[in-house]
């Protein structure tokens, strides 16, 4: 009962581990979709498609909020960095909307690859620690699965050998008693 207990235990585990990848990954995606977004702002020198790179932000920041709210101590030492860093971005996506409005492209294009692409890039970098973080608590969470799931194929061996050797004698003793009690009455010229 307690290795089954323990199992299920390290699989709900596992089940967080994953949803917490998941969510890592989408993090990626959206910060991803962050930088493609302001360069198609960019080309199509629109005010109105930076709105869509501020509702991807708004993803990002309710996925870094689930992330945060599951993560250990250290890691949230490095959302605090994230957190920052896209602050900063969401402020030079900001200023690019205005030079983008004032139709000053020149300006908004230096300003993303000079400012905006470098935050970005190191916002992916934060990112990627939280993914690897996530992928290493899982393997963890696999390893200690098998290590329990070798540990009860042993408990269980060893109890079906106790048990079957236990039977085995048992019925041993029974069929022995029955033979050698029926022999015994047929010798007598007795019906048992």
């Amino acid at each position: 009962v307690l290795t089954i207990r323990r199992m299920s235990q390290h699989t709900d585990w596992l089940d967080e581990a994953r949803q917490r990848l998941d969510w890592s990954h989408q993090l990626q995606h959206s910060l991803a979709m962050q930088m493609h977004l302001t360069g198609m702002a960019l080309l199509v020198r629109e005010e109105k498609a930076v709105a869509n790179v501020l509702r991807e932000n708004n993803r990002f920041n309710d996925t870094l909020s689930r992330i945060e709210a599951a993560a250990p101590a250290a890691e949230r030492q490095i959302i605090q960095k994230i957190r920052a860093g896209q602050e900063e971005a969401m402020t030079v996506v900001a200023d690019i909307a205005n030079l983008v409005r004032d139709g000053k492209i020149t300006a908004a294009t230096e300003l993303q690859l000079t400012r905006e692409d470098p935050l970005y890039r190191s916002i992916d970098g934060l990112v990627a620690l939280i993914v690897q973080h996530e992928n290493e608590r899982m393997e963890a969470l696999r390893g200690g699965i098998v290590a329990d799931n070798h540990r009860s194929v042993i408990v269980m061996g060893a109890f079906a050998t106790i048990f079957g050797a236990s039977l085995g004698i048992a019925l041993t003793a029974i069929v022995s008693l029955i033979v050698t009690t029926t022999l015994f009455y047929r010798l007598l010229g007795r019906k048992p």
